[in-house]
C-alpha cells in the first residue's frame, strides 16, 4: 500500500476511472450521488475519479475500494497498468474433510491409471460424498475413477481369506 500520493499519467487515471464506473454500476449504484454518499465523498470527487482527473488522493481510493469490496492493491494495479482481472495465482481454500479425502483418492486413482497406461489418467475431479455439495472442479462420475486400486484389491483379497479361515475354525468361526 502506498503511503504518499503519486501522480499517475492521464491514461492510468482514466483506466481506473472506467473500472470504478463499471464496478459502481455492477454494484447497483446507478448514479454517482448514491455511490458518493456511501463512499463518504462528494459526487464531484467521484466524478473526478471516474473521469481520470487529477487531484484524487489515496484516501478517496481507499474509501472507493472499501465500498466496491476491492483490495487497495487492485486500485494501484489499475493505475500502474496491470490487469487486476487476470488470473490470480491459486490460493488456499477451505474444504471439508470429505472433499479433501476425495481429492486424495482421485489423485491416487489418476496416478495408477497413468502407470497402467489407461486413458482417463488425467481426470480433474471426482465425486465427493460430502456433507455439502462438492465444488465443480471435484465432480465426475464414478466410472471416470477407474478400477479398484492395487491396495483396495489386496485388502479385498485379505478380507476374503480371513472369512475363509474363520469358517475353518473348530468352533465354527466364532
Amino acid at each position: 500500500m502506498r503511503l504518499c500520493p503519486v501522480e499517475h499519467d492521464r491514461s492510468a487515471r482514466k483506466r481506473l476511472g472506467r473500472a470504478v464506473r463499471a464496478a459502481r454500476q455492477d454494484a447497483g449504484y446507478a448514479n454517482r450521488e448514491d455511490f458518493a454518499a456511501q463512499v463518504g465523498r462528494s459526487a464531484r470527487q467521484v466524478q473526478a475519479l471516474e473521469n481520470g482527473e487529477t487531484g484524487v488522493g489515496p484516501d478517496t481510493y481507499a474509501a472507493v475500494a472499501k465500498v466496491l469490496d476491492w483490495k487497495l492493491d487492485k486500485v494501484y494495479a489499475y493505475l500502474e497498468g496491470e490487469q487486476p482481472g487476470s488470473p490470480v495465482p491459486p490460493s488456499l481454500t477451505v474444504v471439508s474433510d470429505d472433499q479433501l479425502l476425495a481429492e486424495i483418492a482421485r489423485r491416487f486413482a489418476r496416478a495408477e491409471q497413468r502407470e497402467r497406461g489407461e486413458p482417463g489418467g488425467d481426470t480433474t475431479a471426482t465425486t465427493v460424498p460430502a456433507r455439502e455439495p462438492a465444488p465443480p472442479h471435484l465432480r465426475v462420475a464414478a466410472r471416470d475413477i477407474g478400477e479398484p486400486s492395487r491396495g483396495q484389491r489386496k485388502r479385498a483379497a485379505l478380507d476374503e481369506l480371513g472369512e475363509e479361515h474363520q469358517g475353518d475354525a473348530p468352533d465354527g468361526g466364532a
